[in-house]
């Protein structure tokens, strides 16, 4: 998993945790710690990819797109 600003090449965090919650149907859940959630700025827009990686070695990017993240409104 990546997620980068728009823009950048840098990943924005480095250890999210993807896994599958329920293989047989995809469904996955995505973890970020707050650690690495303080690291990402309100107000921008990143650029998330989930790569795969199967049991010969090859990547695919089933699924991309954006994550804007608000101010938070407390």
């Amino acid at each position: 998993l990546h997620i980068r600003a728009k823009g950048s090449t840098t990943d924005a965090i480095t250890a999210p945790t993807l896994s599958l919650t329920t293989p047989a149907s995809g469904i996955a859940t995505l973890t970020i710690s707050a650690t690495d959630t303080a690291l990402l700025s309100a107000a921008t827009t990143y650029l998330y990819e989930i790569e795969m990686t199967d049991s010969g070695g090859a990547i695919t990017t089933p699924l991309d797109g954006l994550l804007y993240v608000q101010e938070d409104r407390g």
